[in-house]
């Protein structure tokens, strides 16, 4: 972008190329996108939540698959907490991404309803790797989510320690957020 300057030594994660930038005194990385990746929903998601509970975004280019974001200390993830401290951040978390969102955002009942068939048809594939009581009771359990009353809030369907980063501004946010509707658990 305009007026950026490389600050720093680029990283990469799971699923990103990262680069500390700076852009007069204000500190920001900038993260480029595999193909593949749907960065329009990426870059959404992180408006939807608007830096409550997560990073910040503060310009996209669909084009380059580029995201200016808040900098966060990438040397400090959640997973280098004791897991009795990680529960209760995610936990925070959860309550933190529950907001209001539309009702076309992709929701966990239907998220639920395609595991009751494709539970079926992937534990054949990979000839029944468990006992059939353990895919009939994830069926059911699914059943049971795609048919409960769907929620009118967001939640991330990618939310896991690696994915919570170390912050200035908050103690712990979410990089990478997947934006769904409903179901929390």
């Amino acid at each position: 972008g305009p007026g950026l300057a490389v600050d720093g030594e680029p990283r990469h994660g799971a699923n990103a190329f990262v680069v500390p930038v700076r852009r007069d005194r204000q500190r920001y990385v900038l993260r480029f996108s595999p193909p593949g990746d749907d960065i329009a929903q990426e870059a959404n998601a992180l408006q939807v939540w608007d830096g409550r509970g997560t990073v910040r975004l503060f310009e996209v280019d669909n084009q380059v698959r580029a995201m200016l974001l808040e900098r966060l200390d990438s040397t400090r993830s959640l997973q280098s907490e004791p897991l009795h401290v990680a529960i209760l951040v995610i936990a925070e978390l959860i309550h933190t991404l529950a907001i209001p969102v539309c009702d076309d955002v992709r929701s966990t009942a239907a998220i639920a309803a395609g595991h009751i068939q494709d539970f079926e048809r992937d534990w054949h594939a990979i000839d029944g790797p468990t006992p059939r009581s353990q895919l009939e009771v994830a069926i059911e359990l699914a059943r049971e989510r795609a048919s409960e009353p769907g929620s009118a809030l967001a939640v991330d369907g990618d939310l896991h320690c690696r994915q919570v980063l170390a912050s200035d501004r908050a103690r712990w946010l979410v990089v990478d957020p997947l934006l769904l509707r409903g179901d929390s658990e």
